[in-house]
């Protein structure tokens, strides 16, 4: 049975059409943002190679205003599925960043970590299995629309994983953080909507809620990236909620204890 020249390119249009309809892409707009709380700190991404012949996709993001650029470097081929994502050395080898990276998807260390002629790393994670085994993609080059539905599908999860891990390792662990923002301590006796001070103010969630105790009394604690400007609107807004409320810079639950 001959196979049109062109069937390998059709199913990877498909596939990396579907992956940039995601919330991390410049111009996504298919998905929601499943992990809201770091979507102020996931900085968009824009495609800037496309070559769907060689099923192979390349985007780019400013980090923040930062001057610093990260890329994400996608080769889907019969059988492997190869997802990189690139950082110059000087936020790759920022405290606890580099392992926190490469276990960012599932836990285990990628691959192969590669260091390119430029200073920069990359973090080259391999997928073997269902759905991009050549078995699969055989299967989805003859027709099968639900096995090619899955694979964009699941694509776009791994991208948007690893993407937003990569990010929220800069953010959470490598400090890098937009001009001009802190990481502060929220505590509130009342339970906070976070989704709803990310949208209104536009802070960076790295952690929260924790519950704990004083006194009997439940508390309520979050730690979140705000920007000077931003910090007396949110805090107004806060006391609404909780006039007990506090938002102090660099606090831990054992010193609140």
């Amino acid at each position: 049975m001959s196979i049109p020249p062109n069937i390998y390119s059709r199913v990877t249009r498909y596939v990396f059409e579907h992956v940039k309809k995601s919330w991390i892409f410049c111009n996504g707009h298919g998905g929601d943002v499943s992990y809201f709380t770091m979507g102020a700190a996931t900085p968009p991404l824009c495609i800037i190679y496309e070559n769907h012949e060689n099923g192979v996709m390349h985007a780019r993001a400013e980090i923040f205003d930062l001057q610093e650029q990260a890329d994400i470097m996608v080769s889907l081929m019969p059988g492997e599925l190869r997802v990189g994502i690139v950082l110059s050395g000087a936020l790759a080898y920022s405290p606890g960043v580099y392992d926190a990276i490469s276990k960012g998807y599932d836990g285990k260390p990628v691959h192969i970590v590669r260091t390119l002629a430029n200073g920069r790393v990359m973090w080259d994670h391999f997928f073997y299995d269902d759905p991009f085994s050549a078995e699969w993609m055989a299967l989805a080059c003859n027709g099968d629309a639900t096995k090619l539905h899955l694979m964009a599908v699941r694509l776009r999860y791994i991208i948007e994983t690893r993407w937003r891990t990569a990010m929220d390792a800069l953010v959470g662990l490598g400090g890098v953080l937009p001009r001009g923002a802190k990481k502060y301590s929220l505590v509130s006796g009342k339970k906070i909507d976070v989704e709803d001070i990310c949208n209104r103010f536009g802070v960076i969630v790295l952690d929260g809620p924790r519950q704990f105790s004083i006194s009997g009394q439940d508390r309520w604690m979050y730690m979140l990236v705000v920007t000077e400007e931003g910090k007396p609107a949110l805090l107004d807004y806060i006391k609404h909620i909780d006039p007990n409320a506090t938002l102090e810079q660099d606090v831990t639950i054992d010193e609140v204890n």
